[in-house]
């Protein structure tokens, strides 16, 4: 068996470096390369332990330049707002004298309103314990063990291992269920964290379907990346990510997710650009 995967509140930990600031050493995906969910979840717990008692409702993140894998970086909040209704962030990622990222988060308290949902999850799609494990997959394609060993567990549902392009017209949909392997427990800014790390996990799947598995992660970059929590991120048990990407021009493709919970909740909208580095 593999080694214990990483908890979120490992891999999001933050270290207080004064005010409204924190440092994270970001771990190493692949090529020295920072996996972007790890970023954007720290930058979501970051921003939200200056909200207590609020629940993050938007994340808009810009990955200005590639983070180094070791050296901590520095996350710096500036409170740009604080509303009735919202509250505004802005965080720095930053090391040394160099700007990384930077994101814009609003977060908001208990709201009453106008409350309604039109999109609901595919209603055929299986459930998860009807799907094979992550360690059945692995064996399955020769692996002693999953290359995704982190603190999220999935489920797919479609296959992203096509070995060519998709013709024309057919549908880039990917779908998957996924959880955290740990309970978040009731800490709202690691729930936003793991929230935004997923936002970028295995994101790159219904892109994988359109070209085909030649795509990877080392062979994209992620450009920026939308989130919008429709209910206050509460990740208990499993959650269904519906992916598809539509359009890409000029290397720079377009992926849309939305995140549905087991009762058939739209959870979260996340939306992302990323550049394709290979054959663009």
């Amino acid at each position: 068996m593999p080694e214990a995967p990483e908890r979120f509140s490992e891999v999001l930990a933050l270290a207080p470096s004064g005010e409204d600031a924190f440092l994270q050493p970001l771990g190493d995906a692949h090529d020295g390369a920072v996996f972007g969910g790890q970023t954007l979840g720290c930058t979501a717990v970051a921003a939200g332990r200056t909200c207590p008692g609020r629940d993050l409702h938007s994340l808009h993140f810009s990955f200005l330049r590639p983070l180094p894998a070791g050296p901590p970086s520095a996350f710096q909040v500036e409170r740009l707002r604080e509303g009735r209704r919202l509250a505004q962030r802005r965080v720095r990622v930053e090391l040394g004298d160099r700007l990384l990222c930077q994101v814009t988060a609003s977060f908001t308290g208990a709201q009453s309103g106008i409350a309604f949902q039109d999109a609901r999850p595919v209603p055929e799609a299986p459930k998860p314990d009807d799907l094979p494990t992550e360690m059945e997959v692995a064996r399955a394609e020769g692996l002693s063990e999953p290359p995704w060993w982190g603190p999220i567990e999935w489920r797919f549902i479609d296959d992203a291992n096509l070995p060519g392009p998709l013709p024309d017209g057919q549908s880039t949909d990917w779908a998957g269920w996924v959880r955290s392997r740990f309970p978040l427990g009731d800490d709202p800014p690691l729930q936003a964290g793991a929230m935004a790390f997923l936002s970028d996990a295995m994101s790159h799947f219904s892109l994988r379907r359109r070209l085909g598995s030649e795509i990877q992660p080392g062979s994209i970059a992620s450009l920026d990346t939308a989130i919008w929590s429709h209910h206050p991120p509460r990740w208990e048990g499993w959650w269904l990510v519906v992916s598809t990407t539509p359009t890409a021009h000029a290397g720079r493709a377009l992926t849309r997710r939305e995140v549905f919970d087991e009762a058939g909740d739209h959870v979260a909208t996340f939306a992302q650009e990323m550049l394709i580095l290979a054959g663009g």
